[in-house]
């Protein structure tokens, strides 16, 4: 019997095409798990979990976070309605609707509350900043992160771990971040300086080295003084050798001495 197998070949790649057609979620990669924290602290939410909707908004279920704020959260079954309040300020949403009311006021969203698992899930950002809280989404971690008690000074964590040597970070208006599983540096892009403290590891603000002209190493603090760029690696005479599965944490000033990041990098 002669078999054409060119022919075969190409009526097998045709069926497994139409498969993959037919289950495209088969080939869909999971979302990653989204991180809610207040004032620093993470938020736990026992069985429904926060999750990214349609409309590229972080939908969280209402209660933990808002009570976490201090606020207390009333529900309506009759109205379908969740109220928020909170020092003066209250602020109503509707399941179904993206209309909802601050103080008495109606204002627009771009998505609407839902009831996910039994539980109403909320767009964060409007439900927080009704209550005069800041909210911050961390693309790299996935994180939100909301600030009750505003002192200006940035929470940040970013995962070493997974990322390639080198991996550029342009996420900050200050500076460019290249991370790598051992390694750290901060380059400034917008021409000024900054100091840099390292509040998880001593010996990572001293280093030994040879001044110049001279052999003899000598301790040299790095973090009394201002910089454009600095690296954090193996090799440059830091008193603490970095290694995999460490948490580094560094606290960033700007040249009026301003805190303004706390950075916590987990290798």
């Amino acid at each position: 019997m002669n078999i054409d197998f060119k022919k075969t070949k190409y009526i097998a790649l045709a069926l497994l095409l139409g498969f993959l057609m037919l289950v495209p979620n088969l080939i869909t990669e999971a979302a990653p798990d989204v991180t809610v924290k207040v004032d620093g602290n993470i938020v736990s939410f026992p069985d429904q979990k926060p999750y990214i909707d349609s409309n590229d908004r972080t939908m969280v279920p209402v209660r933990a976070p808002m009570e976490a704020m201090g606020c207390t959260v009333d529900w309506n079954d009759q109205t379908r309605q969740a109220t928020i309040k909170k020092s003066g300020n209250v602020a109503v949403f509707t399941i179904g609707s993206n209309t909802y009311t601050v103080n008495g006021q109606n204002k627009t969203m771009d998505t609407q509350a839902v009831i996910t698992g039994e539980r109403t899930a909320f767009p964060i950002r409007f439900a927080a900043e009704a209550m005069e809280a800041r909210v911050e989404w961390d693309a790299d971690t996935y994180t939100v992160n909301i600030y009750t008690q505003d002192t200006g000074v940035k929470q940040v964590t970013i995962d070493c771990y997974n990322k390639k040597p080198g991996t550029k970070i342009d996420s900050y208006s200050e500076f460019i971040i290249y991370a790598s599983p051992t390694a750290i540096r901060f380059v400034s892009k917008d021409g000024n300086k900054y100091r840099f403290v390292c509040t998880s590891h001593e010996g990572l603000n001293t280093a030994l080295v040879a001044p110049f002209g001279q052999k003899e190493k000598v301790e040299m603090r790095t973090d009394d003084g201002y910089c454009a760029q600095l690296t954090v690696a193996n090799g440059l005479g830091y008193l603490t050798e970095i290694k995999p599965g460490m948490t580094i944490n560094y606290d960033i000033y700007n040249e009026a001495n301003t805190k303004i990041y706390e950075m916590t990098f987990q290798l």
